[in-house]
């Protein structure tokens, strides 16, 4: 079986040693002492991030070191890159070849996201489950508005998302997609995902403080976590994932 590790960007990550790894968004920069550990590094990331690491490299940005080093990793490092964006991709990836960048690039529309989601764990966009009703009451009237607006416009745009609290994570979307790729003969692991303090850094970033929504993602990624769990042989080094998936302890042997 392959060993498929999927990494995110929460601290102290345990990441074991596999065949491929998924990084998330900058978590390649974060763990980029983990690289010669694989075989092949594939890297999930939305086009904003890609973005603002381009564009905040000046002197004055306080994270200038961290956005010039993670936007050279990513130039040079990834055997593939999965861009998430409904814009066009065309002037990043030529910003990214400019500096170094030879592997493949995969462009993904929030649509494509949202059906390969689907396709892979049957959750169907927006998720919703019965943990909703423990949610702010202001929380829930945004989910409900945007249920309603995203169920209309999806009648003529394939591109109208939801409310963050309804979908899963850049995070989840990584283990989806690489299960769609490799498919059930594999193992997974997930490092460095997990469900609490998501504004926190390995680089020492923290913006929980600004962070507008604390209920971003949660449910919908334990729904979706849930579902692949039946189908799928994850694990996981995070404890906070343990009430969900089994403890890694180890490879299991051909």
């Amino acid at each position: 079986m392959k060993k498929i590790v999927i990494i995110g960007s929460k601290p102290d990550a345990e990441i074991p040693e596999g065949d491929i790894a998924y990084f998330t968004n900058t978590s390649l920069s974060l763990y980029h002492e983990h690289i010669k550990q694989f075989n092949r590094i594939i890297v999930v990331i939305i086009k904003p991030v890609l973005n603002y690491l381009q564009n905040n490299r000046q002197k004055e940005n306080p994270y200038r070191d961290f956005n010039s080093r993670t936007w050279d990793i990513l130039s040079k490092v990834p055997d593939k890159m999965v861009i998430i964006s409904d814009k066009e991709t065309e002037k990043t990836v030529k910003a990214l070849q400019d500096n170094g960048y030879k592997g493949k690039i995969n462009h993904l529309t929030t649509y494509d996201r949202r059906k390969l989601i689907e396709k892979v764990s049957g959750c169907r966009d927006p998720i919703v489950t019965q943990d909703f009703w423990t949610l702010p009451a202001n929380i829930q009237i945004k989910c409900i508005n945007s249920m309603v607006k995203s169920g209309f416009k999806r009648i003529v745009s394939k591109k109208s998302d939801v409310y963050c609290v309804l979908r899963p994570s850049t995070g989840i979307f990584s283990i989806v997609h690489a299960i769609h790729e490799i498919g059930t003969e594999a193992e997974y692991v997930i490092s460095g995902i997990g469900l609490k303090k998501r504004g926190v850094y390995s680089d020492g970033k923290n913006e929980e403080k600004s962070k507008q929504n604390p209920f971003s993602h949660i449910f919908a990624d334990q729904k979706v976590l849930k579902e692949l769990a039946q189908k799928h042989n994850i694990f996981t080094t995070e404890h906070e994932l343990m009430h969900i998936l089994p403890k890694f302890e180890g490879w299991h042997k051909p």
